[in-house]
């Protein structure tokens, strides 16, 4: 059984693909599990490894383009964000040896690095996808019902691909964005970040352009360019009213930060409500996003969303 959020319900199957990285849970994560919280990776990377893996053969080269732009989008935001809080939680095996909460340290790194990481392991082996897939069959197999640990994954791989192919110690404890990161054809993405005349727009480019433009200022007259053309007022895609209110709340513009104080105020899940709560804190609308915050803590927030985005505002 899967449980899966309603903001997956974006009208347009744009979202498939995480419905796929939950199905592959079934064997990364419910089959074989991590033992302890610093290989957390083992679950999540390995998952979306084969989530994309997936995607590529189902809808292509262009939809794979597309998601692993955003997955190396999300990588850097929150490797940044992790380095201004502790070094440690921006490796891909965090250290909690100390007792501290693997909440604080949870982000998007042990999913796109670890990601990253066996895409790598790919890489070096010099295979084809059939027979590292191959290897990736007999790791369930082996470890069928039980947690593992890195240096499990580790030994298994180095009896079938041999020895010193990997510097794992630079890749589980070095903090950053890793030197490895898999290719994919950027053709697709160039005209996108442009905003050119002749780009064919769907949710996944939408996604891509506004992830680029949330990284750049943002004018007022650049927003109603961009509501004149793309209308992204009127869409009903979660990941796109999420990224419209963030950029917009950069922009200062008023509908947006109704917006994101809504979808504050509607939505518990933490991929949207810690960067909104943090976005409208930075941009001068903190007393609001308290407000917000406390009404839905009460109402409906799960007791982790409540404590990570009370943190995020500067509350205890």
């Amino acid at each position: 059984m899967i449980f899966l959020t309603p903001t997956l319900l974006a009208g347009d199957r744009s979202l498939a693909n995480v419905m796929l990285h939950e199905i592959a849970h079934s064997w990364s994560g419910n089959l074989v599990t991590m033992a302890a919280w610093q290989h957390f990776w083992l679950n999540e990377g390995l998952t979306v490894f084969l989530e994309n893996r997936v995607l590529k053969r189902l809808f292509g080269a262009e939809a794979y383009a597309l998601h692993m732009e955003d997955c190396y989008t999300a990588c850097k935001e929150s490797v940044e964000g992790m380095l201004k809080i502790n070094k440690s939680y921006a490796s891909l095996a965090p250290d909690y040896s100390s007792g501290a909460d693997p909440d604080d340290g949870f982000s998007s790194i042990p999913y796109m690095k670890g990601m990253a990481l066996f895409c790598f392991m790919e890489h070096k082996a010099q295979v084809s996808e059939q027979k590292f897939d191959a290897w990736i069959k007999s790791y369930f197999a082996k470890f069928s019902g039980k947690s593992v640990t890195a240096p499990d994954m580790i030994n298994h791989y180095e009896r079938k691909f041999g020895k010193g192919l990997v510097n794992w110690n630079k890749w589980l404890y070095e903090p950053g964005m890793p030197a490895f990161w898999p290719k994919y054809d950027t053709a697709f993405i160039k005209p996108i970040k442009a905003n050119a005349k002749d780009v064919e727009w769907t949710t996944g480019k939408y996604i891509v352009l506004l992830d680029h433009l949330l990284e750049k200022d943002v004018t007022t007259a650049q927003l109603k360019a961009l509501q004149a053309r793309h209308n992204f007022d009127a869409s009903t895609n979660p990941e796109l009213i999420f990224r419209w209110a963030m950029l917009g709340i950069k922009g200062k513009r008023a509908s947006s930060i109704k917006s994101g104080l809504a979808m504050l105020g509607s939505v518990g899940r933490m991929k949207f409500a810690r960067p909104l709560s943090r976005q409208l804190l930075k941009y001068g609308q903190g007393p609001a996003a308290i407000k917000v915050v406390e009404k839905a803590a009460k109402e409906f927030y799960h007791p982790i969303t409540t404590r990570m985005v009370k943190m995020d505002l500067g509350l205890k």
